[in-house]
C-alpha cells in the first residue's frame, strides 16, 4: 500500500506542468479531510483508498469542546459532503514540497468543477486560512 501511495504522489501526473491527479471521492470525513480512490481503470487498484487533507483551509473539529465550533464543524462537513459527494471525479494538486502530513494524509488542493474546495470553504466562512503551527480561532465562546 505504501508503494502505491508513493506511486500516486510521485508518478507523472496528467499534465506535468500542472501536477494534476484525477481521483474519485470515496467519502468526506470532515470539512477539510476526504477519502479518495485512484481514478484508474485497472481492477487491481479498485480497493485502495487514501485520505486527503485539503491545503489552504482549516475547519473546526467535529469533536471540539466548544459548542460553537462543533456547530461550525458540522456546517463545514455538510458543505464539503454536498460539494464532494461519493463518486464525484475531482482533481488533486499535490503539494510537491510536502506531499504527506504527519498523519500520512496526502496534502493537496482539491479541485472540483474548476474550483478549489478550500477557497469555497473560506469564501463561505466555514474555514480559516491554514497557518502552520497556529491554533485556529473560530468562535468567541
Amino acid at each position: 500500500m505504501i508503494i502505491l501511495l508513493i506511486a500516486l504522489i510521485f508518478s507523472k501526473p496528467a499534465k506535468a506542468e500542472d501536477k494534476l491527479y484525477p481521483v474519485v471521492v470515496e467519502r468526506v470525513k470532515d470539512g477539510d479531510t476526504i477519502v479518495i480512490k485512484p481514478f484508474l481503470k485497472d481492477e487491481i487498484f479498485k480497493n485502495y483508498k487514501f485520505t486527503v487533507r485539503l491545503l489552504k483551509s482549516n475547519t473546526p473539529e467535529l469533536d471540539s469542546n466548544s459548542k460553537c465550533e462543533r456547530e461550525l464543524a458540522q456546517k463545514a462537513s455538510e458543505f464539503t459532503k454536498n460539494l464532494l459527494p461519493a463518486g464525484k471525479k475531482i482533481t488533486l494538486v499535490v503539494d510537491s514540497e510536502k506531499p504527506l502530513d504527519a498523519f500520512g494524509r496526502i496534502l493537496a488542493d482539491v479541485i472540483v468543477d474548476d474550483k478549489s474546495a478550500s477557497e469555497l470553504l473560506l469564501k463561505n466562512k466555514l474555514a480559516v486560512l491554514y497557518k502552520k503551527d497556529v491554533k485556529p480561532f473560530y468562535c468567541k465562546d
